[in-house]
């Protein structure tokens, strides 16, 4: 084989977020380094431009560096924005209180993206092994989180469905209440104050992509039908 792609899935149930990054990219690296492959595409993120202050994608950051610094590849670090899937954490929220919050909300912008556009963005850079662009940023869709509300409200009924921005300390209140470990509490939260701010996407809008071809409103069909079933299961 000569091409390889690398992934590292978050796993909230790691006590150090970071350090299981480090952990896996590590492991990844040692292969890469005793086997002959030189093509090397990589899963990060939008904010890997960071050290730090972005939650476990400081991670993504420290796995990048790593893989650059290994001779002899050509390598890609692809960086995907938000998760379309990513919204489904907030379907039982939905449920319970009729709204959406988190630290970020209202009038911020998310940039989100579909696993099918990231999919075509890697199988395109697997096949390119001469002039690699080092890094790609893939993004399918771009709305505020009220217009992302108001789209996925209009799909599941709920017309009036709102996207509220809490402060960090409520946030980490809540996910704590949920059992999540406090190292990956805290990061979640980072990472959202990261996205309020605008912190995260800081080199992402220096380096804008075409838009993939999945948009929310394609999403929010998929959204509807995970959202119905599991209220019918209730």
């Amino acid at each position: 084989m000569d091409s390889a792609f690398c992934m590292i899935p978050p796993d909230y149930s790691q006590p150090d977020q970071v350090e299981y990054y480090a952990r896996l990219a590590n492991v990844y690296a040692e292969a890469i380094h005793s086997s002959a492959i030189s093509r090397i595409v990589h899963l990060s993120s939008y904010g890997a431009h960071l050290p730090s202050g972005t939650g476990f994608i400081s991670g993504s950051y420290r796995t990048e560096k790593l893989f650059s610094g290994i001779p002899n590849i050509q390598l890609t670090s692809l960086r995907p924005t938000y998760f379309y899937y990513n919204l489904l954490h907030f379907v039982g929220m939905i449920k319970q209180t009729g709204f959406i919050a988190a630290v970020y909300g209202g009038e911020d912008k998310l940039s989100m993206v579909s696993p099918l556009d990231i999919a075509s963005a890697a199988a395109e850079e697997l096949q390119v092994t001469e002039n690699v662009s080092h890094i790609r940023y893939i993004n399918s869709d771009e709305r505020t989180c009220n217009e992302v509300a108001q789209i996925l409200g209009k799909a599941i009924g709920i017309d009036d469905l709102k996207w509220l921005a809490f402060p960090q300390e409520k946030v980490l209140e809540s996910v704590l209440a949920t059992g999540m470990p406090e190292n990956a509490a805290r990061n979640l939260v980072e990472l959202g104050q990261a996205l309020h701010t605008g912190k995260l996407n800081q080199d992402y809008v220096l380096h804008k992509p075409s838009f993939g071809r999945v948009k929310i409103e394609d999403y929010a069909i998929e959204f509807a039908r995970i959202f119905k079933a599991e209220k019918s299961a209730h």
